[in-house]
Formats: structure tokens, C-alpha cells, sequence
């Protein structure tokens, strides 16, 4: 399986260009667009969004489900400070899907 380029993904306009995109960037810019969002009914910038918090909704998701097995193999106790971080991890993600 291929590794996706390293987060964190930023939106390099915050406006559509003249063809309705709205470009993904990789934070370092060491990769010219990760993808364009295009929208014709004023969506796009909603998407580029979106896209851009992938890397961190799939950590949140990863950090979750690592604090669920721990749950199961160690009890509640011990994963609880994994819990309270991935649930921090998923709302800082959701946040900056929704803008």
C-alpha cells in the first residue's frame, strides 16, 4: 500500500480561481496540489475543507480505535487519558472540516 503525503493539508485559496477550484496544499508545499475541490454550487470551499483535514480525521480515527483496544485489553482505567486525547484529536479535525 502507497503512503499518502504527510499532513498537515492546508487550502491555498480561500475563493474559487476562475474555473471554481479550490486548491489542497501540502503544509510544507514540498508537493505543488494534493487535489482541487471544484464546486458549481458554492461547495467547493466546504470540500477543499473537507479534504484538507483528512490526515487529521484519520489519526483521530486511528488514536480512537487504538484507545478501544487498550480498553479491551488493559481496562477502562488505563485508557482513559488515551480516550480524552482522541477525542480531542476528533474534535480539532472535525472543527477544521466544517471551517
Amino acid at each position: 500500500m502507497t503512503e499518502q503525503t504527510p499532513g498537515p493539508w492546508l487550502i491555498a485559496n480561500q475563493e474559487p480561481d476562475k474555473y471554481g477550484r479550490v486548491k489542497i496544499v501540502d503544509e510544507s508545499f514540498n508537493v505543488p496540489c494534493i487535489a482541487h475541490a471544484l464546486g458549481r454550487n458554492g461547495n467547493a470551499l466546504a470540500d477543499a475543507r473537507l479534504i484538507a483535514a483528512a490526515p487529521e480525521l484519520l489519526a483521530a480515527c486511528k488514536a480512537m480505535l487504538f484507545g478501544f483496544s487498550m480498553e479491551a485489553e488493559y481496562g477502562e482505567l488505563d485508557s482513559a487519558m488515551l480516550r480524552i486525547r482522541a477525542k480531542a484529536s476528533a474534535r480539532a479535525a472535525i472543527a477544521k472540516a466544517e471551517g
